[in-house]
């Protein structure tokens, strides 16, 4: 998603390398083409700045000038040319999500620049990258340019929408490896969504709202057995099971069940939770996990 809220995506057919140099491919266009579109909006100093520090520093001119005065003018040069970068930025992506990508990108920008290692700026650590820049294009990890910060936040320090910016909706403790994911050939059911990493988003609220409606309007689920089939549905009757409840009366239900039924309300024809309530985002995500 760019500043400005346009989004697109790229698909890569398979995990063979020739689909990943295709759809790499793909993405380094598109941004070339975003970067074209934002220079196109500068004004026509920052590029006149760009040729007169440009021709100071050439042969022809450079002689006139102390190495302390060529100094300074690189040093204008080099910040007048950042305004013509089109920077792309990731969300920790040094540890993770560059890993995947960065290698597919540094061989399609190898061959966008005709092969010019020169061309290519890459810094490395402990195996993820901190940044690639080739071609006006440069490859960032946001964590590295802001102290300790939420997805959320960064989100809303370029006004985006930060539910748009949730890294909960992904199975990603289902997911541990490769195998399992090449065995997955049906969507996980919905408690394998609860996330490790999640981070509290009203998304998921939503989306329990969404099934709990669908449910009444089916006629599946009615006032009279609403909690009966959230327990089904939700798993929750693992939680008589516990070690931790094994002292409870048996007509006693659990405090931490008594809490989850506390989200829902009844609104006349279904029931429904508190999507802008803080506890509620927090914890209808975590039903699963809370099960573990």
């Amino acid at each position: 998603m760019t500043s400005d809220g346009e989004k697109e995506w790229f698909l890569r057919k398979d995990l063979n390398y020739e689909s990943g140099i295709i759809m790499a491919a793909k993405f380094v266009k598109y941004l070339s083409k975003l970067r074209q579109r934002a220079a196109e909006k500068l004004p026509p100093c920052l590029q006149q700045g760009i040729d007169m520090y440009s021709y100071q520093l050439s042969k022809d001119a450079k002689d006139q000038f102390t190495p302390e005065e060529q100094g300074v003018i690189r040093k204008k040069l080099n910040y007048l040319k950042e305004f013509f970068k089109l920077k792309c930025y990731a969300w920790n992506g040094e540890s993770y999500d560059l890993r995947i990508l960065m290698p597919l990108l540094t061989s399609v920008l190898y061959d966008f620049v005709g092969r010019k290692s020169n061309q290519l700026n890459i810094i490395k650590r402990d195996g993820g990258y901190m940044m690639l820049e080739c071609a006006g294009i440069s490859f960032r990890d946001f964590m590295n340019h802001v102290g300790p910060i939420s997805l959320e936040k960064f989100a809303r320090s370029f006004n985006l929408d930060p539910a748009a910016f949730s890294k909960g909706i992904f199975p990603y403790d289902l997911f541990t490896d490769m195998e399992t994911m090449y065995q997955t050939t049906q969507l996980p059911p919905y408690p394998a969504f609860s996330s490790s990493l999640y981070i509290p988003c009203k998304d998921h609220a939503l989306e329990m709202n969404s099934i709990i409606k669908s449910k009444f309007e089916s006629g599946e689920w009615t006032q009279l057995n609403f909690f009966e089939k959230l327990d089904e549905y939700l798993g929750l009757e693992r939680l008589y099971d516990s070690p931790a409840l094994k002292d409870l009366p048996p007509d006693c239900p659990p405090t931490m069940i008594q809490y989850i039924y506390s989200h829902f309300e009844w609104k006349g024809d279904c029931y429904e939770c508190d999507a802008e309530n803080e506890a509620v985002k927090k914890n209808v995500s975590h039903f699963a996990q809370s099960l573990q």
